[in-house]
């Protein structure tokens, strides 16, 4: 036989092979590391993350998941002000930057970029939660122990109150996927008050 295998799979009248549809969303659900939260939750965004699926897992509030967020993009336009690459070298970063003389961008950029992070980790004040934020909000590590996530909880408590976040943030998305209504009585006893809408 000369020339590559026949390809199988059905084919149309042309006989050309016949494009087979992949629903991009259970493409995006079937990712191994979203398989940590509940199957209707796994389409969502914030199952991308660490972080997201703490939050989806109620061992985090909407709240510190976006103080969470707010920090990491602190500190990365902090690193693009000093000349440093980005923290995530899973990916390019095509984000604008907003670094001193070399990038043809005024310095009061850098130094606001440096000033708001500087302010944002002197916020949590306490080493051992500002290496643990550290690791899990902007590394996106995954969390080790029980005192690993109550010290991310507590420093990001600290950012929230910092940012000005209301505390009592509830993240919907549309009728299908409703947050709210995933809490277990036991997350509720821990804090996370849900609000359950019919």
């Amino acid at each position: 036989m000369v020339g590559r295998p026949r390809k199988i799979g059905p084919r149309g009248k042309s006989g050309r092979l016949l494009q087979t549809y992949v629903n991009p969303r259970a493409q995006v659900a079937s990712q191994p590391h979203r398989k940590g939260v509940l199957d209707y939750l796994r389409e969502l965004p914030e199952a991308s993350t660490n972080l997201g699926r703490m939050m989806l897992n109620h061992v985090l509030t909407p709240a510190q998941h976006a103080a969470g967020e707010r920090y990491c993009e602190l500190y990365k336009a902090f690193l693009r002000a000093i000349h440093c690459s980005s923290p995530d070298p899973s990916a390019m970063d095509y984000t604008p930057r907003i670094a001193g003389k070399g990038a043809g961008i005024p310095d009061s950029a850098a130094r606001k970029a440096t000033r708001e992070y500087t302010d944002a980790f002197n916020a949590i004040q306490i080493v051992r939660w500002q290496i643990v934020v550290m690791h899990h909000a902007v590394h996106d590590q995954p969390i080790a122990d029980f005192a690993d996530r109550e010290a991310l909880a507590c420093g990001l408590d600290r950012l929230v109150k910092h940012f000005g976040i209301d505390a009592g943030l509830q993240i919907t998305t549309n009728a299908k996927y409703r947050i709210q209504q995933c809490a277990p009585a036991r997350e509720i006893a821990a804090g996370f008050v849900a609000s359950v809408s019919p």
